[in-house]
């Protein structure tokens, strides 16, 4: 029994050391949340969780800009990702400006963003996975 509770305890703490997401506002006050890479000093737009297997916190509303570099504890990461299903649900998600930083925009992006007209996407984008705008995008 020891040996179990001790397993769970350092895998515990293994994994709060993998945990990298949190928030940072952009320049109009906006919270993002951003998945950070240590190594290769880059970060990507995540979504800020769940609340149940079919639910998310829908998180952005309005016109969202994201800013190409990030400040995260003393550090500057450069913003290169949206993340799998970064603005998934998010139905009061009007506009988002995506960075000339970024390359990837991950699968389900903005899958049901029923309310979004706009996305500006930029040149640099190699890679839009599959089902970005699924659902009830149908604004």
């Amino acid at each position: 029994m020891k040996k179990i509770i001790v397993f769970c305890v350092a895998f515990l703490a293994t994994m709060s050391l993998w945990a990298s997401e949190t928030s940072v506002k952009n320049a109009y006050g906006v919270e993002i949340w951003y998945d950070f890479d240590n190594e290769s000093n880059t970060a990507s737009v995540t979504y800020k969780g769940f609340i149940s297997a079919y639910e998310y916190d829908d998180e952005y509303t309005g016109d969202v800009v994201i800013p190409s570099t990030v400040m995260y504890g003393g550090e500057e990461y450069n913003v290169t990702e949206i993340g799998y299903g970064a603005f998934q649900a998010c139905s009061s998600l009007t506009s988002i400006t995506i960075p000339e930083s970024v390359i990837s925009i991950g699968e389900f992006a903005f899958e049901e963003c029923s309310s979004l007209i706009s996305v500006t996407i930029p040149e640099g984008v190699t890679t839009i996975g599959r089902n970005a705008f699924y659902g009830n995008c149908s604004s």
